[in-house]
Formats: structure tokens, sequence, C-alpha cells
């Protein structure tokens, strides 16, 4: 049998959840309680969140750690550290405050003043005024350097205005004044400045542009632990993790999208002066980092854009790679890839595989409430069909990260967010690719922590604590039998970022929805990778990636060597194709010979790279495939929470083929129809893995009853009790009634657990729930039969059903949400507590 199942089944399967522990210098009894709790959840690493402690890198902390490390080594788990003390990552434990200026963010900021002439004899103020500390104004801020002053002409045609005739005049600037004429017409003043603190956030962070200046946050946070744990490093200490860094270059709300071209300050350093405008007594390229310059423009926004990025890659992330590299740990986190920022400014950091060249996995996050079922629009479109596809990707072309691809996942959903939703995302965003997790979170502060629940444990205030333990060994088992494999994916969309610098460009999860809602795996490919590309056999070969397809979406511009970079790949037999438009060159337009198609031409053209083949075709069907030696393992989920599912599926043609269920760690068989396709019923929200392969590869079944099953409505009476969650063995009788309905209606602001017991006659052999909220524990006279924490509620219970009288008992743990209702849980509908609708006996 395959050594991956062996492992499922006797319970040696590896770790691939690192979930946050949040330390806010408790005491030692509850650091070990806490470390106990993570550990009973089938957990073998934390990730230790150091924002909230008030003593980082100080003795309380290095106290603290030590308590934890030792916990760690004692039950052979790891210990990852968020790598500063402030959020985002970057301030470096405050040491930037002392830095020198240099090293320090600064921006390049712009005011323009609007001048109609003809006006001879004037002059204009150049340095903004201010008020002084003392009162009165200042005319030259001490963190203010004057760059440039242009000149341009303003031209309004058809509603667009642009500039033009723009000059150099910084040398007419004497002690803040401009002196110089203006022709006769409409003309503006452009004057640029660089200047520290220009953005609303991150002033007294490192600046990404410099390297020295990232070398503060590894002496301050980085060398202080592996001189304390040297000996742990590559062992029990795993390594850091960076959280959602990025240039933060706004001036307003920090967390908006920048796009170049907008009016904000922009990142900055000498060096990109110098290499911008190499000419130093010409700067006019300058003014199209802001403004149309009748398509001059393009070339200033995309050069400045690919050297910040750049700088980032090589400050920032390969910097701190490399330092981890060397000291046998290694480096995780994400940035800020929501929507446009995976290749945008402000919180972003305008290359996403730039940003994480230098991770041992590519990282992503889905919190506040922005993967919900069903919500595939509006804002909800991207996280449904692109954000995972990110990491995704990334982790199968860089080699540095083993196919690797993390989420942190669950966080700040509110207290309502419970294990059926928390199940619901694991397996979306393991049908896409994603492969470990770092759950958000545990928090050992006084109950009740508002800080961004739900809390897993709550120092035992969580009514679902108690099966937490499902939840994460079923992770770690998928976990284990996808990682090392290789994914099918055969079609790639090329990373848009260039196209977005230079204007004119569709995000790549248009067509990434397309692909995904007809069960078509795709990923993202980036200009950079695609340099160090290979084409064999008609396929594009990127690290462990191969793909059939390229496809360039509604791209308008490209740099021209990376036009003449897709027309060399076109040449060696890659299946390459623009989509609805061919791009031009930043300054010229180039012939080639790829050719263009239009949108509605994709489902064709894709059709053979199809993972499985559905009939009749249903939109929220995901399927993921991986391949290995000895099998092929293929990922199902209906992704819908609302509907069921009831397909044929055809797969490739395999000797055998059995179905995987993790949270059960069953195996069984699938139906097949005459056409030899596969017949899956799926209810709301379920999953599973299809293994294919030799039958000496895959478990042998137990032989099942052919007897046709009669189900039953239970009808008798059914006695409920609960108890409260700070209370959850001290149990109550509520009511004794025939008719399940919601337990809320009846306890207002209720949450705990929800026993319900009842009786009946004869050998059942199964129960079933036709819905319920939330997590379900069933007992048959007095044994416990499993716990299930989504659809289907369906429990095996022959072995303990007698001929005579059985018992039942079912407990239900609510979530915290109507003891404890945050807002992040009104933002959603507030779902009903307990079970309702039918409860089945199935008899043979």
């Amino acid at each position: 049998m395959n050594k991956k199942l062996q492992d499922v089944l006797n319970g040696s399967y590896g770790n691939y959840i690192m979930p946050f522990f949040w330390l806010h210098g408790s005491s030692e009894d509850i650091l070990r309680e806490y470390m106990e709790k993570i550990f009973n959840c089938g957990i073998r690493a934390v990730c230790l969140e150091s924002r909230p402690h008030p003593d980082f890198v100080g003795e309380g902390w290095w106290k603290d750690l030590d308590i934890i490390m030792e916990e760690a080594r004692n039950r052979q788990m790891r210990v990852w550290v968020l790598d500063d003390s402030h959020f985002p990552t970057g301030f470096a434990n405050g040491a930037v405050r002392k830095a020198p200026d240099r090293l320090k963010r600064w921006s390049l900021i712009e005011r323009t003043m609007k001048v109609d002439g003809p006006i001879l004899g004037c002059r204009f103020a150049v340095h903004d005024r201010f008020f002084t500390e003392t009162g009165g104004f200042g005319e030259t801020d001490p963190k203010e350097e004057l760059v440039a002053v242009i000149a341009g002409k303003r031209n309004d045609k058809d509603g667009c205005v642009y500039y033009s005739e723009l000059i150099d005049v910084t040398d007419k600037v004497i002690n803040g004044w401009l002196y110089m004429d203006i022709p006769e017409g409409n003309y503006c003043l452009f004057i640029y400045s660089k200047k520290m603190g220009a953005a609303s956030k991150a002033s007294d962070y490192i600046s990404l542009l410099e390297k020295e200046s990232v070398k503060i946050l590894i002496d301050t946070v980085y060398e202080p632990h592996y001189r304390r744990y040297k000996d742990d490093f590559g062992e029990t200490f795993a390594g850091f993790f960076s959280d959602e860094p990025g240039f933060y270059n706004l001036s307003g709300q920090p967390y908006e999208l920048g796009k170049i071209g907008d009016l904000m300050p922009l990142p900055w350093t000498d060096r990109l002066r110098d290499q911008l405008c190499p000419d130093k007594g010409n700067k006019t390229k300058l003014v199209g980092l802001f403004h149309n310059c009748g398509g001059t423009e393009r070339e200033i926004r995309f050069s400045y854009m690919d050297m910040i990025t750049r700088m980032y890659e090589n400050n920032f992330s390969i910097q701190l790679g490399k330092w981890c590299e060397e000291r046998h740990v290694e480096y995780i986190g994400h940035v800020m890839e929501d929507g446009e920022l995976n290749s945008g400014l402000g919180p972003g950091t305008g290359h996403y595989f730039r940003a994480m060249s230098g991770q041992n996995m590519a990282g992503i996050d889905v919190v506040l409430n922005d993967l919900q079922p069903e919500r595939d629009y509006d804002s909800g479109e991207y996280y449904h069909y692109s954000l995972p596809v990110l990491a995704a990707s990334a982790a199968h072309q860089n080699p540095r990260m083993k196919g690797r691809a993390m989420c942190e996942i669950f966080g700040a959903f509110g207290w309502s967010e419970g294990l059926t939703l928390m199940r619901w995302m694991a397996d979306y965003m393991l049908v896409n690719g994603i492969n470990w997790f770092v759950p958000h979170a545990f928090s050992e502060k006084e109950f009740p922590d508002q800080d961004c629940p739900p809390h897993f444990y709550a120092h035992g205030n969580n009514p679902q604590y108690r099966h937490m333990h499902v939840l994460f060994n079923y992770m770690n088992r998928i976990c284990h039998l996808l990682n090392g494999g290789r994914a099918i994916v055969d079609t790639a969309i090329l990373f848009p970022a260039e196209g977005c610098w230079a204007g004119g460009y569709r995000p790549f999860g248009y067509l990434g929805k397309l692909c995904l809602q007809n069960q078509i795996s795709y990923e993202v490919l980036c200009l950079d990778y695609l340099r160090e590309a290979v084409v064999e056999q008609e396929r594009i070969i990127v690290g462990k990636a191969s793909y059939r397809f390229l496809l360039i979406d509604s791209i308008a511009y490209l740099p021209e060597e990376n036009i003449r970079l897709l027309e060399e790949l076109y040449r060696k037999g890659a299946h390459i194709f623009y989509v609805n438009a061919r791009p031009e060159g930043l300054t010229s337009i180039i012939e080639g010979n790829i050719p263009v198609i239009e949108e509605k031409e994709i489902p064709a053209l894709l059709d053979e790279s199809r993972n499985c083949r559905i009939f009749p075709h249903n939109k929220w069907l995901r399927c993921y495939k991986y391949v290995f030696p000895d099998l092929c393992v293929y990922m199902f989920m209906n992704s819908s929470m609302v509907n069921t599912l009831d397909v044929a599926v055809k797969v490739e043609e395999e000797e055998a083929y059995i179905c995987y269920h993790g949270v059960e760690n069953i195996w069984s068989l699938s139906k097949r129809n005459e056409d030899r396709s596969l017949q899956f019923h799926m209810e709301k929200g379920e999953s599973f893995l299809l293994l294919a392969g030799r039958k000496k590869d895959l478990p042998e079944l137990p032989k099942v009853s052919g007897t046709e099953k009669i189900r039953k409505i239970f009808d008798g009476e059914i006695r409920i009790s609960t108890a409260d969650y700070n209370s959850q063995e001290c149990f109550r009788l509520l009511m004794t009634v025939k008719n399940l309905e919601d337990i809320s209606k009846s306890i207002l602001n209720f949450s705990g657990i929800i026993r319900y017991e009842m009786e009946f006659e004869g050998k059942a052999c199964r129960l079933e729930l036709e819905r319920c909220y939330e997590a379900a524990e069933v007992f048959i006279n007095g044994h416990s039969v499993g716990v299930r924490i989504g659809y289907p509620y369906s429990y095996n219970i022959s072995d303990f059903t007698i001929d005579g009288l059985n018992e039942i008992r079912i407990e239900v743990a609510t979530t915290l949400a109507n003891a404890f209702m945050d807002p992040r849980s009104m933002e959603r509908p507030v779902e009903p507590e307990g079970i309702l609708g039918n409860i089945y006996l199935l008899f043979e």
C-alpha cells in the first residue's frame, strides 16, 4: 500500500499546521496549559504572535519564550516567531527611531501650481510654508529636500488632460523661490521633493529600498533569537514569520490601494532618482509618475515600479531568507495580496512573486469575512477565484518553496465562525492548492479577548474547543496526503503586474473564474519566471510546474523585451494566446505571431485540460489533481453551502478507485455507472479525496452489505438539556419535544452545549441529521460513534445498537456568537443553534 495512505491510517502523518499563539505576558502556568491544549488538538507547531506582548525581545519575552521552548522540546513541537513587535513587520521593535535619517522611509511628494500665462517677472514659492513648534511659519522642513521643479503645458483633448513641453527649471530656484516667465497658455509647475514622514503609517519603519535599513530588523529581532536559541535552530526553533510588510506609502487611509499614476507619496531613495533620471539636468520624466503625458508616462511608471519591487525583493525578502537559510531555519509569511494590491502600492509590495521570492513557503491570508460560501461576486470574487491560486502558483514555480503553499486562516471572522465554516474554508484552500496552514488564533489573554475572534480555546470557554482536534487532525491528514505530489495544472494566466504598471489590463481572476467553474485548474505565471522557463514537448516548464497553455488577458502595454520573450517561447513550441487584444510595447508596436483569441473561445481551447468531466455541469464543483509515482489523488469539493450536488464524473482510467473521507478517516467505494463514470452525491460543503491507481497500492475495503436500507424518521419524544459555555458539564433540562427547532428561540443569548436524548427499538445501522448547527457528537448506549463538523451529519452506529431498546445522546457544541455578539459576526447571517428538521434511522 502507498506509504502516505499507511501513515494516515495508523495516525503517523506529519504536521502542517502552526497556529498563531498570541502572547500577552501571562503566567507560566497559563503558557504551559495553552501549549498542552494546542498539542491536544493534534497540532505540533506554534507561531508566536509577538504583537500584544509588553516586552518583546526583553527579559519578559525571553522568560515566556524559554517556557514555550521547553514545552515544545518535551512535546516534539516546533516554534515559529512573528518577527516584530508591531503590525505590520518593519517596525524593528522601535529601533528605526534611533537610526540615521538615511535609513528611514522617504517619499517623493508632488506639489503643483497652476499658472496661466503670459506672466512676466513673477516668482513662485517652491517650499510649502508650515507651522513651527513655537508658532509662526517656517519655509523649509528639515525632513524635506527639493528634488526637481518642472514646468509643463496643460492640454485638454476630449476631456483628457495631459502635459507636454516639459522643461526642468530646477536651476532657476534661488532660496526657495522659482524665478521664471510663463508664456501664453495654461501651464503647471510640478514641485518634487523627498520627505520623511509623508505617509500616514509606518514612518518609523525600515526602508524596504535600503538593504542596510532592513538589516536593522535582522540585528534587532533575528540575531537576538539566534544568540539565545542557536542550538535549537533548525530543530525546535523552526523560523520566522513576516506579517504583511509593504510600502504603506499613502498619506490618507493606509490600507487603500495605491496605483502608480495616483497622486500619492511614492517610496523614494536617491538611487531611484539617479537611475530614473540619469541626466542630472533633466528630471522631466518625474511628471509621468503622477500625470498623463500623452503616452510617454508608461515607460517611467514601469521603470519605477520595476526598480522598487526589485529593491524590495533583494533588500527584504531575499536578505531575510538568506539569513535564515544560513542558520538552518526557514522564513515564511505573507503580504497584503488582496485584490490589485498584489501588483500595486499602498500597503502592497508591487509584485507578489518578488515579495515571496526569499520565502520557504508561498503565503496568503484570508481574514475579516473576506471568503464566504456562495459570495463569489463583488469583492468576494477575488477570494474565490484568485487568492489561493497566487500562493499555489508561487509554491510550484519557485524551487525554494518545495511545493508548499501556506494560508493564514480563520482570523477575525467573529465568534460566530464555527467549525463548519472553518472546515469549508480549509477545504476551499486545499482544493485550490494550499497545503500548509496558520490558523488564527489561540489567545491566552483574559476571556473574552475581543481582538480578532474567534479564539480556539478561550480559557476553556469556547464550547467548540472539545472538537477542534477533529478539524486540525483532518487538515493534517489531507495535507499529508497531498504534500509532495505534483499538481496537474495545464493552464497558466500571465500575472499582469507589468501591464498594471504600464496602464490597461484586466485582473487574472476574470479568466480564472471561467476556468475554475469549468473544473479547469489554473495558475498564475509571472514574467520573471518565464525568463527562466524552458519549452519541452510544447509545454512551458517552470520549477515543478508544467503548462500546456499560457493566456495573456487584455493587457494593453508590455515592455518590448517581454513581448519578444513571449514570441521566442512561442517559436519554441509553447501554446501562448493573447486574449481579446495584442499588447503594444511601451514606446513602439511590435508585430508578432502569437494568435489573438476572444474569451468566448477559451472553454473549447482548454477542454482537454479539465481535471475531470462532469455531467451535468455545476459551477460549484471544485476538483484538484496531484500525481504521485504510484497513484493519482483528486480532491473534490461541493463549494456550495446551499445546494447538494449529484454528478457523474469521468477521470483518467485507472485499475481501481476508492474515496477517502478525511474527517472520519475512512475509505469507501465509489458508485460506477454503465459508461464507467463515477457517480457522486455530495452534501452541502462536502469534500473527499478520490484515489486512483493499482489495486495493490490502495487499501483493501471491507465488504459492504448489499441489502437495501430502510430509512425511518424518528418520531418519538426528545429531551433537550443545555449547559452554558462557562459550565459545560452542568446540564439542565430545557424541554421535551417531538419537533426540533432553533434553540436560540427558547433561550436568548445562549452559547454552550445542547444535549438531545431519546430512545428507539431495533438494531439500526446509521443515524443521520437533516440540519445541524454546529459540531455534533453522537453517543449510542453510552458509546461515542463520532463527531461531525459539517455535512453530511451521518454516523455509523451498527456496532453499538442492539435488537432491544437503544439510547441516543447527541451533543451539539455551539459557537460563542449569541453570548458575545461582536461586529464581525454581525456582518454575516447568524445561524440557528442545534438540530433542526428530522433525525433519520437506517435499518437493514
